[in-house]
């Protein structure tokens, strides 16, 4: 999980190179401010989850109160956060925010389990996800279109704050360390990478 992380972040900066490399023209200030948006988004510990909708609501020139809703490793998700410095230009934007994922109830996950003597195996393992609260901060680059549409790039890192525990329904399985770790890394938070196209209305 984290090695897939980690490649994700490599691809999706190495777009962010590509992206900058292009020089997309900048048609900020050739329009009125959008005063909300509506979007489409996915990616890593997004605060959409891993597909889902976002909206945003301009608060005035520089800031935008963003708020996702859509589907992820750990349930539904829904988050409310805000956007500064998302003046009508090509900029950097920090944001802070928090989700809440829903959990899940009798989640199927391929685990490694060992016997009572030891032999390990990979198995489907049912076990029921408890709901988790995040806190998100990070920072965001956005690219103003001619429509006045905003495309987005997020990265920063989601720290669990609330809930996010698991709880086997079968006591008699038992875990091979390699499959605790492998459960560890399912929890929610870390590194947040993601991308959303938002359409703005005046």
């Amino acid at each position: 999980m984290k090695k897939r992380n980690i490649l994700l972040a490599a691809l999706f900066c190495s777009f962010t190179y590509l992206v900058n490399a292009q020089n997309i023209k900048d048609y900020g200030l050739e329009k009125k401010n959008a005063t909300f948006y509506l979007g489409i988004g996915s990616g890593i510990n997004n605060n959409c989850g891993a597909a889902g909708f976002k909206l945003g609501i301009r608060l005035n020139e520089k800031m935008i109160m963003d708020a996702g809703v859509g589907v992820g490793s750990w349930g539904s998700k829904v988050s409310l956060g805000i956007v500064f410095n998302a003046i009508n230009k090509n900029a950097w934007c920090p944001v802070l925010s928090i989700s809440r994922a829903s959990g899940l109830n009798d989640a199927n996950v391929k685990l490694e389990v060992e016997d009572a003597f030891g032999v390990k195996s990979k198995k489907d393992v049912n076990m029921n996800l408890t709901a988790a609260t995040l806190f998100n901060i990070g920072i965001q680059r956005q690219w103003i279109r001619k429509s006045g549409n905003r495309l987005v790039l997020d990265l920063g890192f989601s720290v669990l704050v609330d809930g996010g525990s698991h709880e086997n329904i079968d006591y008699t399985i038992h875990f091979s360390d390699k499959g605790k770790n492998d459960l560890n890394d399912l929890k929610p938070g870390g590194l947040v990478v993601g991308f959303s196209y938002n359409f703005g209305v005046n």
